[in-house]
């Protein structure tokens, strides 16, 4: 009687082990994902979706041995400040995601655009040289002045 006693409660305390493990793994898998997903929060733009400063300093402090070669356009929402104050912030945010939109279509897959400050966007061009690099900064104006032509006719709304 006594090793069935026994018996019983090294099962018992094997199965409750078991699922012990089986929780723990599932709140380990749950917090690797809520970690996952803070992370990409924070060094992401909320309004725009684009990478955030925090994102682009910690690539730009990364050794250009793990990086390659890169070139870097900086663009300027000229009178942006214009913009707000004439139309409102709301309308100033449609702008900022109107132009991350226009940033993102003309880039590379392998490049990073990043909202670098309120108004300024900061694009990293991988593997690319200098002639590269004024060819896609030109091919982002045209796409921005096409857009805003397009626009022009258009009421803020």
């Amino acid at each position: 009687m006594y090793l069935l006693n026994l018996s019983l409660i090294a099962v018992s305390v094997m199965v409750i082990q078991s699922i012990y493990i089986s929780q723990i793994l599932n709140m380990r898998e749950a917090l690797i994902e809520k970690n996952s997903m803070l992370d990409n929060l924070a060094r992401t733009d909320e309004l725009t979706g684009l990478n955030n400063r925090r994102a682009i300093m910690e690539f730009i402090n990364l050794p250009i041995e793990k990086t390659g070669k890169y070139s870097v356009i900086m663009a300027d929402i000229d009178d942006f400040k214009k913009i707000n104050d004439t139309y409102g912030h709301d309308q100033g945010d449609k702008v900022l995601v109107s132009l991350s939109e226009i940033f993102r279509e003309n880039v590379r897959n392998s490049d990073i655009v990043c909202r670098w400050g309120g108004e300024e966007i900061l694009v990293i061009l991988m593997k690319c040289g200098l002639k590269d690099a004024q060819k896609i900064a030109e091919k982002i104006r045209n796409a921005i002045n096409s857009a805003c032509v397009t626009q022009a006719g258009d009421s803020p709304s």
